[in-house]
């Protein structure tokens, strides 16, 4: 091969420095046209949402503007600082393990310290230990299915204590739900029963965020079961966050603070929420077999994200994501 690759060079006249000098050129123009193809992505994405984007970023300024409410975020920031301060918990990915019951603890190991953080704390109280990582769907589904009435149970709890609402359908035309305290909704059969929860997400979005963002590891899908609170202010926010972070049967795995002040919201086109990932460990779980899937719990402001958050936003968000590769 390399005789007629010099008799080809000699023939074309082309000495190797030639040919490497052309080869480098070449693979140089591919990566700058790759890297202006990108480029040219982001920027449409982000002109997409410049409109929410801008809109988000002024509900923001204004509540940076009022000084008690810069007080709440400061201790939100301390709550949800103090809940991870675990090297390990950005070193291991999250992933949905599968359990395995053993008569005393294995050797400790980097997963095994991420899966169980508890309340800030290593040493679990369980003698339960993650197995491999569960890439089955179908298992993830039946997990989230049978966990998702536990989680409705337990944000309900969180919410009775921090003045947390949820959405209630409305005769309105222009908005189809509106916000009520649970506690007010709780003296209510009829307002319970129609309590706007959310709903396991649905497989075909979740076969797109795997093969999207997690090269088809369905292991990392952290967010098949989840629910939404919402407050009035970021004072009732981080009083459930904290009520979150003192539950004997929550073991934390991250905590996403976009209301910190130092967040980019540029990643998430304006938009701002405090996202845990967690684990209910508790008798009925761990009979079920479903205290080690991994669920999500966002905490919204009403009035400056909720209701800003739109069907139409949504989807341009979506597309958005979609875009860079989120």
């Amino acid at each position: 091969i390399n005789s007629v690759f010099g008799i080809w060079m000699m023939y074309r006249g082309l000495t190797l420095v030639d040919w490497l000098f052309g080869y480098g050129v070449a693979i140089f123009s591919a990566h700058m046209f790759f890297f202006a193809l990108h480029y040219n992505v982001i920027r449409k994405a982000n002109l997409l949402v410049r409109p929410d984007f801008e809109a988000y970023e002024l509900l923001w300024a204004n509540i940076m503007d009022q000084a008690d409410q810069r007080q709440h975020i400061d201790k939100l920031r301390d709550i949800a600082q103090n809940s991870t301060k675990h090297d390990r918990q950005s070193a291991v990915p999250a992933r949905q393990f599968r359990s395995v019951a053993v008569a005393s603890a294995p050797e400790r190991s980097e997963s095994f310290d991420h899966v169980f953080i508890r309340n800030g704390s290593e040493e679990p109280k369980s003698t339960i230990y993650p197995g491999p990582p569960v890439r089955s769907l179908e298992q993830l589904y039946t997990q989230a299915q049978l966990l998702d009435p536990i989680l409705v149970k337990k944000v309900q709890n969180w919410a009775a204590v921090s003045k947390g609402c949820f959405p209630v359908p409305t005769d309105n035309a222009v908005s189809r739900k509106k916000f009520e305290e649970w506690n007010s909704i709780a003296q209510s059969a009829e307002m319970r029963n129609g309590v706007l929860f959310a709903k396991i997400k649905k497989p075909s979005r979740a076969i797109a965020k795997a093969l999207r963002s997690y090269e088809g590891d369905t292991s990392k899908l952290l967010d098949l079961a989840r629910q939404t609170i919402v407050f009035e202010t970021v004072e009732d926010l981080a009083n459930c966050l904290s009520a979150i972070c003192n539950d004997e049967s929550i073991f934390l795995h991250r905590i996403k603070n976009r209301l910190d002040p130092d967040y980019d919201a540029k990643l998430s086109a304006g938009y701002r929420d405090v996202a845990l990932n967690l684990r209910i460990v508790n008798d009925q779980t761990t009979s079920l077999g479903v205290h080690t899937h991994v669920c999500e719990v966002q905490l919204l402001l009403r009035r400056s994200y909720s209701e800003r958050k739109s069907e139409s936003s949504h989807k341009r968000y979506v597309v958005f994501r979609n875009l860079r590769g989120q």
